[in-house]
């Protein structure tokens, strides 16, 4: 390969023992913290995840998954994310808001803590609510606190013949 300067460089230029005692002399360089705790989340999240080949069954200890804020005391963790829906917890602190949305699959609730309300329904600990496709969905408001287990359905239900 040649350069500007008119200098010409082979692979050849070392052997592959001489390369190599180089490059493990060299001192490795430690990255920004933040980019590192980024690296080790990626890393982390990767192994924790199984493939089809690995495991016929997933499980998420309760204690296991990282809560994101999605709304003032409102926080979601995903427990599945495949093309075909989407499943996560939801956990509402007191007076907690999701705001009103669209649904174009349907979107499952049960609720496995306290209650909530939505689309004018009051719906406590063991109550099953589903949003039907195509359909707006008021906001989801919890003036108590509670923990929503929510699957929602990534594509509209497809008709059969």
């Amino acid at each position: 390969m040649t350069t500007s300067h008119s200098h010409t460089f082979t692979a050849e230029a070392l052997d592959g023992t001489s390369l190599e005692t180089l490059l493990v002399a060299l001192a490795p360089l430690d990255p920004l913290p933040a980019r590192a705790d980024a690296m080790r989340e990626r890393v982390l999240a990767i192994a924790r995840r199984p493939t089809r080949d690995q495991a016929q069954n997933l499980t998420i200890a309760a204690a296991a998954g990282r809560w994101e804020r999605v709304a003032p005391k409102v926080e979601m963790k995903v427990l599945q994310d495949s093309p075909a829906c989407k499943t996560v917890l939801y956990r509402f602190e007191p007076g907690g808001v999701l705001p009103a949305h669209h649904h174009r699959g349907e979107e499952e609730c049960i609720v496995l803590e306290g209650e909530a309300q939505t689309s004018g329904v009051h719906v406590r600990r063991g109550d099953y609510h589903l949003a039907f496709e195509n359909t707006d969905h008021s906001e989801v408001c919890s003036p108590t606190g509670a923990v929503l287990y929510v699957r929602h359905s990534r594509h509209p239900a497809v008709s059969s013949p």
